[in-house]
């Protein structure tokens, strides 16, 4: 069985496009200086979907190049010919909102804006704003240490996010850290 029908069996048909079906977002980035058809564009919804991605690819010596919010304008998310794209879009949304501990659990694909808007809601505030807070997702926000208008390497500082793995960051081997892991950001 070839890795795309590997792929498709691993997450459904739906959830694995190719040719035509890839949408023209998917073949560049915020900058549009290259346009690149991926091999294929996975979308998966859990960290054990990427997981399970990963290790398919990884089996396979296929490279990959993960997306989400496709507003960075350094090729970071621009896939080159032959690449599988990983698009984290379809794992979005915010978990629990914990006005007592100051935390948000919110998924790798969720913009900004939703976040920023569920943390208002309970009283609260992200220490980031961005000007592509309605199209940037939490994944990329980490992944990148976007700091924005207020507070430059706030991803990284231990105090203010916990649990960036499942989506954000360095993809190893194509497994997860743990088995544990979990597809959330603690914010």
């Amino acid at each position: 069985m070839n890795l795309i029908a590997q792929l498709r069996d691993a997450l459904g048909e739906a959830a694995v496009r190719t040719g035509p079906d890839i949408p023209a977002r998917n073949r560049t980035d915020a900058a549009a200086e290259v346009v690149v058809e991926p091999l294929a564009l996975v979308l998966p919804r859990s960290t054990a979907e990427v997981a399970a991605v990963l290790a398919l690819c990884h089996a396979a010596g296929q490279p990959v190049v993960p997306q989400g919010g496709m507003t960075g304008l350094v090729d970071a998310s621009r896939p080159v010919p032959g690449e599988i794209a990983i698009s984290l879009e379809r794992m979005s949304g915010v978990e629990e909102v914990d006005p007592v501990s100051g935390t948000i659990t919110a998924l790798a694909g969720t913009l900004l804006e939703v976040i920023q808007k569920a943390a208002e809601a309970a009283g609260m505030m992200i220490g980031i704003d961005l000007g592509a807070r309605g199209s940037c997702t939490v994944g990329g926000n980490v992944a990148t240490n976007a700091g924005g208008n207020f507070r430059p390497a706030l991803w990284h500082d231990p105090r203010q996010c916990q649990g960036t793995r499942g989506g954000a960051g360095r993809w190893p081997r194509g497994a997860v850290e743990r088995e544990d892991d979990q597809e959330q950001h603690r914010l």
